[in-house]
């Protein structure tokens, strides 16, 4: 198969959610996008999407075929920006808005190079659980977890997928023991969540949560929520990249994880300001460069391992 447009095609399904949503950022119809996915599927023997909600979750092939389609748009980003002259004035105030860990602990050193880059060029970050209107003024970007939220007049991209699994203190498995199934953990007590973005519980077949029978502790805030898993309360579940940056975390049953979607989102005017669209495209691509960092929790590149997380 010579045409690797597709693979970019197959990319911009991940990144907008859909076939329809693709479309529109491809300009391509929705039949178009669906027929080429299905040569592709067919071409590399195996499905490369499944549905979760509205939203299109890549299997582990569509996963593969992300990755290498996301280096191939890597390097053509390179080659242009080899090909840029380097002096190009980027100037004003950039709003984003972002949940507290994301807008407090990546983002700073995320923005660096470019805000370094471009000294007459400023950002103002907006930190806080609840999503930003950005049709309303609020901000002009916004990383969002979950969902991107109303589609009217917005443009949004799935950006990064956060690998999450279950996590307690070695000081309280060592008091407790560790569940050995999921069904086990019913018989241990949690340090919960009480922010409307949550790390979610593992749940049985007809959505039921397997969870503790109860929380000891409720936190609203990441580094809270870390602290008490660090000081032994119970059972939690968090990001491979928090509990990374917690010594003395142990991860509980391996086998299970939940992937959690990153979305970055801008009003829909953002490509008439430069300053706007810059800022957009970089944070874009270093969720991109960084994506081992919330897959996994491997280190940042922008040097963010040692610090609190998000």
């Amino acid at each position: 198969m010579d045409n690797w447009s597709d693979y970019h095609l197959a990319l911009a399904v991940f990144e907008a959610g859909s076939h329809a949503a693709a479309g529109r950022v491809m300009g391509l119809s929705q039949p178009t996008v669906s027929r080429r996915m299905r040569a592709l599927e067919s071409h590399l023997g195996g499905a490369l999407f499944e549905r979760r909600g509205d939203i299109l979750t890549p299997t582990g092939l569509g996963r593969s075929v992300i990755d290498h389609a996301r280096n191939m748009q890597d390097e053509a980003a390179a080659i242009e920006r080899a090909a840029r002259t380097g002096h190009e004035r980027i100037e004003g105030r950039v709003t984003v808005a972002a949940s507290d860990g994301i807008g407090a602990d990546w983002l700073p050193g995320a923005l660096t190079p470019l805000l370094q880059a471009h000294p007459d060029l400023s950002v103002e970050l907006k930190i806080g659980f609840e999503p930003a209107n950005l049709a309303g003024g609020d901000a002009d970007i916004a990383v969002r977890w979950g969902q991107p939220g109303p589609q009217h007049s917005l443009l949004a991209r799935r950006a990064a997928e956060v690998g999450t699994g279950m996590y307690a203190a070695q000081s309280y498995l060592d008091r407790f023991g560790a569940p050995q199934t999921l069904d086990d953990v019913a018989d241990h007590v949690a340090v919960g969540w009480a922010s409307p973005i949550a790390f979610q519980w593992p749940r049985t077949p007809i959505g039921d949560e397997l969870r503790p029978r109860r929380d000891v502790m409720v936190a609203a805030h990441p580094s809270a929520h870390l602290e008490g898993l660090r000081n032994g309360l119970g059972l939690g579940m968090t990001s491979h990249r928090l509990a990374r940056a917690r010594p003395g975390l142990v991860r509980i049953l391996p086998d299970f994880e939940v992937m959690m979607d990153l979305w970055l989102v801008a009003h829909g005017a953002v490509r008439r300001s430069r300053a706007q669209a810059t800022v957009l495209d970089h944070i874009a691509e270093a969720l991109r460069a960084d994506r081992d960092h919330f897959r996994t929790g491997e280190p940042s590149r922008y040097g963010q391992e040692d610090t609190r997380p998000c």
